[in-house]
């Protein structure tokens, strides 16, 4: 178990995307560390693989992903916390896209 806010913001340092569950929405490190100030997401959390239920691309909600940018194409859902998605580049020969 480690803090979530710990977690997030490793991840970011290493160019992953977090992406919160419950609006959708990406977090870049500036709102990460807003929310780390403000106390926000400082609980104990346990990292588990991603629920394609529940965000399952950056752009949930968007039916034409074709207009999402080529770089963010190469990214796939990782690993989850209770609260947020992290999204990771794929390397070479591992995928963690949906079946």
């Amino acid at each position: 178990m480690h803090e979530e806010m710990t977690i997030l913001l490793e991840a970011n340092e290493k160019d992953g995307i977090v992406v919160e569950k419950e609006t959708h929405i990406l977090w870049d490190r500036e709102r990460l560390l807003e929310a780390q100030e403000a106390g926000l997401y400082q609980e104990e959390t346990s990292i588990s693989p991603p629920d394609y239920g529940e965000v399952y691309g950056l752009y949930p909600g968007c039916l034409h992903a074709g207009a999402a940018m080529q770089h963010d194409r190469n990214f796939c859902p990782t690993r989850q916390t209770k609260h947020f998605v992290i999204f990771e580049r794929e390397s070479a020969g591992r995928s963690t896209r949906k079946p």
